[in-house]
């Protein structure tokens, strides 16, 4: 699996899922609780942030999200959930109508039903 969890999910966790996430990267906001957001460097250290990076040809609906880290924060209770991208994930965007012009926006967003951030109508 190229996009990897470090909480147990319903289909399992493994120890390689819980090695490659950085749970103690967080930006605090409180005591308890972090910045959600792309945890910072790169290969070799030459850049500052380049996870998660989205590439794509103007004129086309296909993109390539990069790999890379993140960290979305949940409630205060329930805490952070760390996410890793490990190989690159192709997205294909549907098409717009012609008269306008459009922005596309990718969101890494965790759907979880125990801590009720699972979207209406999405398994």
């Amino acid at each position: 699996m190229t996009v990897r969890s470090a909480w147990l999910s319903p289909d399992g966790q493994s120890r390689e899922d819980t090695r490659t996430n950085q749970v103690g990267s967080l930006t605090p906001v409180t005591d308890t609780k972090g910045r959600s957001g792309v945890l910072p460097g790169s290969e070799g250290g030459v850049y500052r942030v380049t996870g998660l990076w989205l590439a794509g040809t103007d004129g086309t609906l296909n993109a390539t999200v990069g790999v890379g880290r993140a960290v979305i924060q949940s409630s205060i209770d329930r805490g952070a959930y760390p996410v890793a991208v490990t190989q690159p994930v192709a997205l294909t965007f549907a098409g717009g109508d012609a008269q306008y012009g459009r922005i596309d926006l990718v969101v890494l967003r965790v759907d979880d039903d125990v801590s009720g951030r699972r979207r209406p109508g999405h398994p």
